[in-house]
C-alpha cells in the first residue's frame, strides 16, 4: 500500500481493504472511523484525527482532532490506546521491499527505577 496512492482511512468498523482505501484496526480504544492520511496537491501528506474518543499520536505527539497535521518518510503514528505504532514510508525502504503502512508492537514503556 503505497501512501503516494490514494487516502487511507482507520478506523473499526471499516473495511479491511487497504487497495481501496480503507484499513481496519481491530481495537477497543479505536473509533469506527478513527483517523485518514491524506494527501495535498502539492506532495505533502497529512494525517487527521477524525475526532476519536482516544485520539491519535505522531511520533509521540498527540494530535488536535480535526486538524490536518503534516506527516514525513518514517513518521510513527499510533491510534488510540493501542500498543501497535505504524510507521509510514513513503519511499521504498532500503531494502526493496515496498513503500506503504506496516504495523509493529511495541512493547510498553518500562517502568522508571530510581538509585538509592
Amino acid at each position: 500500500l503505497t501512501l503516494s496512492d490514494r487516502a487511507i482511512l482507520f478506523g473499526r468498523k471499516v473495511p479491511n481493504e487497504p487497495e481501496r482505501g480503507t484499513v481496519r484496526l481491530d481495537h477497543d480504544s479505536i473509533s469506527r472511523q478513527h483517523a485518514a492520511v491524506v494527501h495535498s496537491f502539492t506532495g505533502e501528506t497529512f494525517v487527521i484525527d477524525l475526532g476519536s474518543r482516544f485520539g491519535t499520536t505522531v511520533d509521540g505527539e498527540k494530535l488536535i482532532p480535526q486538524k490536518y497535521t503534516p506527516i514525513k518518510d518514517g513518521a510513527v503514528v499510533v491510534f488510540g490506546a493501542s500498543t501497535r505504532a505504524y510507521a509510514f514510508a513513503v519511499r521504498p525502504p532500503k531494502d526493496g521491499a515496498a513503500a506503504g503502512v506496516r504495523g509493529v508492537a511495541i512493547p510498553p514503556p518500562a517502568a522508571a527505577t530510581s538509585a538509592g
